[in-house]
């Protein structure tokens, strides 16, 4: 999976398939809905890619899982095709995949774990 290049203008999403012993930039699908949250999993999920299903009427969909992985690069983990589903299943590790801590305090002030550097937002509830 690697954004559009290589596909046209429809794609959502395209990636580098192997079909016949050739790799070729293939249209994995157009975003089908808004993100959404399943168990925890960021999914974002893309219908009618460019590959069509063993029934030769519908086309493969493609659905993206986002895992938390607080230190890494964003990297995919995992991409093959399910025939049974007609569906590409990709896994990303993201720090954007983790979910995002409530924080609460009295001083509308926070520091940031990385940095150190304090943000005070006391100066919102006037």
């Amino acid at each position: 999976v690697a954004g559009t290049e290589g596909c046209d203008h429809t794609a959502g999403v395209c990636g580098v398939v192997e079909l016949d012993g050739v790799k070729v930039s293939m249209n994995l699908g157009r975003a089908a809905s808004d993100l959404t949250i399943e168990d925890g999993v960021i999914v974002e999920v893309y219908e009618n890619g460019g590959r069509v299903c063993s029934d030769k009427s519908i086309h493969a969909s493609t659905r993206v899982e986002y895992t938390c992985a607080k230190q890494a690069q964003t990297e995919i983990q995992s991409a093959f095709f399910n025939d049974e589903m007609c569906m590409n299943i990709v896994e990303v590790a993201s720090p954007y995949g983790c979910v995002q801590e409530k924080v609460t305090t009295h001083n509308c002030s926070i520091t940031h774990p990385d940095t150190g550097i304090t943000y005070d937002f006391s100066y919102l509830l006037d």
